[in-house]
């Protein structure tokens, strides 16, 4: 296992949605925490309770850099539930995006949402294993 204190970090372009995220990575969710916190003077994360979750996705409405949508994925956890974080965020990554798109999606018309998980779980999955090899040497 890597150094807790260190992050991971990466901008995921989704080029279709001409939109973009940023994943932070690291072994301890706390200190994922306090690395956003820092980015955005004032934002406090604290009344979320990360301490009991493996990940998480925010969006940050910032009076200097507008929207910014991240996702936190802690490492200190089994690769089974690593794997369904990954699948959590990414559904609700989708749904952030298309909000802020203003595509509906419903029981009708779901296949958009459908690609659009899928390419944020393959880049999240790329994402992690690029973190770990950084975090761990």
């Amino acid at each position: 296992m890597g150094d807790k204190s260190l992050v991971y970090s990466e901008i995921i372009k989704v080029p279709l949605f001409n939109k973009f995220f940023t994943v932070y990575i690291g072994y301890d969710v706390e200190t994922l925490q306090k690395h956003v916190e820092n980015m955005f003077i004032g934002l406090e994360l604290g009344d979320l309770h990360l301490s009991d979750k493996n990940s998480f996705t925010y969006m940050v409405k910032h009076y200097e850099s507008g929207d910014n949508l991240f996702v936190l994925i802690s490492l200190g956890t089994t690769r089974a539930k690593e794997e369904i974080n990954v699948i959590h965020e990414a559904v609700r990554l989708s749904w952030y995006i298309l909000e802020d798109m203003k595509i509906k999606v419903g029981l009708e018309d779901h296949q958009v949402q459908c690609y659009l998980v899928s390419h944020i779980i393959k880049s999240l999955k790329t994402a992690i294993k690029k973190g770990k090899h950084n975090l761990d040497n």
